[in-house]
């Protein structure tokens, strides 16, 4: 290096190096893992965006474990539900009910918690010698496959999320330490699998599997076996309702649920696509374990690997337990939402041993595969994410059914009419301060009393005019079904109230529902017009008034029913 004329070199010639430690970061894994949280930040927004109101099998719950004023019945927790152990998600439910005022948000939190210690539990059974960039794309693969839009459910109905979530993330746990050698501890994971979810009871020859691939000591392979046959034993003795028959069904319809269960990520709405890819993903699963089993004979094998067939005998058990249960409901219900955790786990214990079994592959080939496995994999779930989102919009008016006390709409929204003193007396939303009717503006809630004079017309239906509405439903009465749609300047109305004759609310709904033969009849460019509502059972003469930018009309026209 020159120096110029005064000791001063041109900054050109400058030699500058590197912190050491920045010169240690991997830049493609970083880039990999940023591209790893973006079906993470996906699931936060899709959770964010699910209604407050809990779902379908929490209210069944809640209505089993309190006393009417609220306190938890501690011996109901250990009832099986639908002849599942569910003690964990039971408790789960209570303390949610009673702490955070019966959120759906706060348990798809919760579920996405349990998710995310999954995707680090699967990184965890990488071996560190793995180069860090296929470890990296793994690990991206792992959270795009267990936050898939396929598991929309999961994440979008706590209630549904806590009932399998817990289980996973137990019995994972449980394969990570066998892996590892700790015999005791994951004799602990699988246990707390299995008070979270009969499903788990799949775990158990999977860890006698990893035990075995190990090379480990007898005893050790045959207590996982022992201790799960005392397990199902003493589920059967105590079960409240025998498992259900078959009927006619052949061993091919068992065979085809269970694949379909596995194969289920990769088509939301098509059971013979899930079915074939399913089964080979079921394939590839078990020839690695068959060929693992050969290569024992000469000794032990890799931790690793062995770790990862018991991840995939966990998950293929776990299929055929849903696949013998649920087989006579018919073959579109392993494309369930609620499975979609198996066919994720499925596919990243195949991804793994295929990594694991071809070290020699290059870093860019493995990195481009799975990544593009598991990204395909997320994109077509698209469809069962639209299936469970057009289920929230009856959360609206479930929860004005609950408010007014209307049995009927209870019943057909599938909530126990039994749950209500204990939802009361917990503050459990839509009986907490922050219910609204979504009017945005005081007065325009239950029980309020509205000034007619503030109610303008909807005229009848016809094309060219900008304020319209009807009421598809028929003759407007107290806890049933209420359809129409209504366009305020051509555009959706913000809510929908239901009048009594003295003009005080006794009922509303939702609002922005999709009818796009209402925008192709009037020739406007709105899709979602649509409404429903429900009023409290015995409203005297109700009617329709819908809210929007800030002014009320009255849906006059009613279609007549015969």
């Amino acid at each position: 290096m020159t120096r110029e004329r005064g000791g001063f070199t041109p900054i050109s010639q400058v030699e500058m190096a590197a912190p050491e430690w920045l010169r240690r970061i991997s830049w493609p894994s970083v880039l990999i893992a940023i591209f790893g949280l973006l079906p993470v930040l996906g699931t936060v927004l899709e959770i964010a965006g699910a209604p407050r109101l809990h779902f379908l099998d929490y209210w069944h719950l809640l209505a089993r474990i309190t006393n009417d004023d609220g306190t938890l019945i501690p011996r109901a927790i250990v009832q099986y539900h639908n002849e599942h152990p569910m003690f964990v998600p039971a408790l789960l439910f209570w303390l949610d009910a009673k702490f955070l005022g019966g959120s759906n948000h706060a348990l798809g939190a919760l579920t996405a918690v349990f998710a995310a210690g999954i995707v680090l539990v699967l990184n965890l059974m990488l071996p560190r010698s793995l180069a860090v960039v296929k470890r990296t794309a793994l690990t991206a693969a792992f959270a795009f496959l267990v936050f898939s839009t396929n598991a929309t459910e999961m994440f979008g109905q706590g209630m549904s999320g806590i009932s399998w979530m817990p289980q996973f993330f137990f019995a994972v746990l449980a394969l990570l330490l066998a892996q590892r050698g700790r015999p005791v501890w994951s004799m602990a994971g699988a246990l707390a699998a299995c008070v979270s979810h009969g499903t788990a009871f799949a775990v158990f020859p999977a860890l006698a599997l990893v035990f075995f691939l190990r090379g480990d000591r007898a005893r050790r392979v045959l207590w996982p076996l022992v201790i799960g046959l005392v397990v199902v034993v003493g589920w059967l003795l105590t079960v409240n309702q025998a498992p259900k028959t078959g009927g006619d069904l052949r061993a091919d319809d068992y065979l085809a649920m269970t694949a379909g269960t596995i194969g289920q990520l990769w088509s939301a709405k098509a059971p013979d696509i899930a079915v074939v890819l399913g089964g080979l993903t079921a394939a590839g699963i078990v020839a690695a374990v068959v060929l693992l089993l050969r290569k024992r004979t000469g000794g032990g094998i890799d931790a690793s690997l062995a770790g990862w067939a018991g991840v995939g005998l966990y998950i293929l058990a776990a299929a055929a337990m849903i696949g013998l249960s649920r087989a006579a409901l018919g073959i579109g219900v392993s494309l369930a939402g609620r499975y979609a955790e198996i066919a994720a786990l499925a596919a990243a214990a195949l991804l793994a041993l295929a990594v694991l079994w071809f070290p020699s592959v290059s870093v860019a080939r493995v990195t481009a595969v799975v990544l593009t496995v598991a990204a395909v994999g997320y994109v077509a779930g698209n469809g069962q994410a639209n299936i469970q989102r057009q289920i929230y919009q009856e959360q609206a008016i479930t929860a004005v059914a609950m408010r007014v006390n209307a049995p009927a709409e209870m019943s057909r929204l599938r909530v126990p009419k039994e749950v209500l003193p204990a939802a009361k007396a917990l503050g459990v939303y839509p009986f907490s301060a922050d219910f609204t009717l979504g009017c945005g503006r005081p007065g325009l809630e239950l029980g309020d009393q509205v000034d007619p004079k503030q109610i303008q017309e909807l005229a009848a239906p016809e094309p060219g005019l900008p304020n319209v509405g009807n009421v598809d439903s028929g003759p407007v009465r107290g806890d049933a079904p209420i359809v129409g749609w209504a366009l305020v300047n051509q555009r959706a109305v913000d809510c929908v109230l239901v009048l009594d004759s003295v003009n005080r609310i006794v009922g509303g709904g939702e609002v922005g529902v999709r009818r796009a033969d209402i925008g192709l009849a009037l020739h406007v460019d709105e899709q979602n017009s649509g409404f429903t509502a429900v009023a409290a059972p015995g409203a005297t003469s109700p009617r329709i008034v819908v809210g929007a930018r800030g002014s009320l009309f009255h849906v006059g026209a009613v279609t007549a029913k015969g």
